[in-house]
């Protein structure tokens, strides 16, 4: 809440922290983006999803719909899902590759001050969020945190565990990844 007094998340909060982005700096956010973060860790195939201009690394995804159509063995492309430009609240692609990238920048604090990555971690208890930091879910196990995101069709995650090790899942399909994570977590 803006009183500070409880945990919440919107997406339309990162729409305004990319516009106090966009007025402080007097750039477009993309911009800063490209300047700040992509262009330093090189990752040169991440980018917002733009509407008038797809990308190859966009791929189609599959989802079941709801309800079923028939069987639910029919999965549907999420091809005319994709219905707005990405921006501060999600709309990127990425790859496996430059997903790696980000996560080298966080762990060896190119992006951030690694005082700055503990707060990011620490889960706030007091706010409703005993499994949530700044910006990053720190999950059941011991020690492993990150983040996720999600449209019908389509999932990432990107998940640390104790700093030593990391998993980055994708998948152009629904339902994938969290099976995936879940025997990776009890490996690591």
């Amino acid at each position: 809440l803006s009183d500070g007094s409880r945990y919440g998340i919107a997406n339309y909060g990162f729409l305004v922290l990319g516009r106090i982005i966009e007025v402080k700096t007097g750039m477009r956010y993309e911009d800063y983006l490209r300047l700040k973060i992509l262009g330093p860790l090189e990752m040169a195939n991440t980018a917002r999803y733009d509407l008038k201009a797809p990308s190859d690394y966009v791929t189609h995804g599959y989802y079941y719909p709801i309800p079923a159509v028939d069987d639910r063995l029919t999965r549907i492309s999420n091809k005319y899902l994709h219905i707005y430009t990405g921006g501060p609240m999600g709309g990127m692609y990425s790859t496996a590759l430059d997903l790696l990238k980000f996560a080298n920048g966080l762990r060896d604090g190119r992006l951030l001050k690694p005082s700055t990555v503990e707060l990011m971690k620490a889960p706030k208890p007091e706010l409703g969020a005993p499994d949530y930091g700044l910006g990053v879910v720190r999950w059941q196990a011991p020690g492993v945190w990150g983040h996720s995101g999600r449209l019908p069709g389509a999932e990432v995650d990107l998940e640390f565990y104790d700093n030593e090790y990391l998993a980055i899942v994708m998948s152009n399909y629904d339902s994938v990844n969290t099976p995936l994570l879940r025997l990776i977590r009890v490996l690591f």
